[in-house]
């Protein structure tokens, strides 16, 4: 059994680099995702790139309530409902001395998505680069 099997993760950044290879990670995984950025190019693209069918697409902005209900509105009338919400960040100075890989982020927001995280509880999990040491 997949990790996400029957899980409905929304991605917001979907059409960047982080956010599509969290993505296809979940994809791979078993979920069925929404791809939510700012431009409606930008996430039809990823979607498009994503293949079978496991991927939605809408434009929105994460800073605007509206458009916050409409992505979450069209993510549970696609699939039925949202168990995971991923955000994908990274910050212009590391300490590490370099940024993030995309699957580094994804093997990791993997990890808080699904059933191996059951545990955790009460922790902040930093994906930084030492940002915070």
């Amino acid at each position: 059994m997949a990790k996400l099997d029957g899980k409905v993760c929304m991605v917001t950044g979907g059409a960047g680099s982080l956010g599509l290879a969290a993505a296809r990670l979940f994809i791979a995984e078993g979920a069925k995702v929404t791809l939510v950025d700012l431009e409606s190019a930008g996430p039809d693209k990823a979607a498009a790139q994503l293949g079978d069918g496991s991927a939605a697409a809408i434009a929105g902005d994460v800073t605007r309530a509206a458009d916050v209900r409409n992505f979450v509105a069209a993510t549970v009338a696609r699939w039925g409902k949202i168990d995971v919400d991923a955000t994908a960040y990274l910050n212009e100075t590391i300490p590490l001395g370099r940024h993030g890989r995309p699957d580094e982020i994804a093997r990791t927001v993997l990890y808080l998505a699904s059933d191996d995280s059951s545990f955790t509880t009460g922790a902040t999990l930093m994906l930084d680069g030492g940002m915070s040491a």
